[in-house]
């Protein structure tokens, strides 16, 4: 029984480690991404994000694995992805077009879906780099409010799959 406890305590360890730091697995194409949540940083996965899979949906720069647009998708949660000046969570591979990204639910809360649609966010006329980063949809919608971010719908509707892996900090 005592070995038991052991094995379990060792594997939810390695497991909590895992969750938390920054990984790619470059075998099977799979990459972690971050996002904000109330405050906190948490990872997400997207599948094949790095595949050669002609299926893979692609935005400017952006694998975000498979192209789910026209799929039934069920509920989705919203991601936002906050372009604006400080921002840093990601980039293109050749440094631009840096953005964080701000999700709003995780598992457990009312609303999450492993599934994102996503909502572009940029610099109002009123806009603070000192607001950056936003960590929280609250201080999001209160940003918006203030006129220094703004948040429009992406020119074709972006779905993408990224379930939450944990909490990274």
């Amino acid at each position: 029984m005592k070995r038991r406890l052991f094995v379990m305590f060792v594997v939810l360890a390695l497991l909590a480690v895992s969750t938390s730091a920054v990984m790619a697995d470059t075998d099977s194409g799979a990459a972690n991404e971050f996002a904000y949540y109330n405050g906190q940083l948490y990872g997400l996965h997207i599948p094949s994000e790095d595949s050669s899979n002609p299926n893979q949906f692609t935005f400017f720069c952006y694998s975000l694995g498979p192209d789910l647009t026209d799929k039934p998708a069920g509920p989705t949660g919203t991601m936002y992805a906050i372009l604006a000046e400080g921002a840093s969570l990601d980039s293109c591979p050749d440094g631009t077009d840096k953005h964080d990204h701000l999700i709003s639910a995780v598992p457990g809360v009312p609303g999450y879906a492993p599934r994102w649609n996503i909502k572009i966010v940029v610099e109002g006329p009123n806009f603070d780099a000192s607001i950056i980063p936003v960590t929280s949809e609250q201080a999001l919608l209160a940003a918006v409010d203030a006129g220094q971010l703004v948040i429009v719908d992406p020119p074709v509707p972006i779905v993408f799959e990224a379930p939450v892996i944990g909490l990274v900090e």
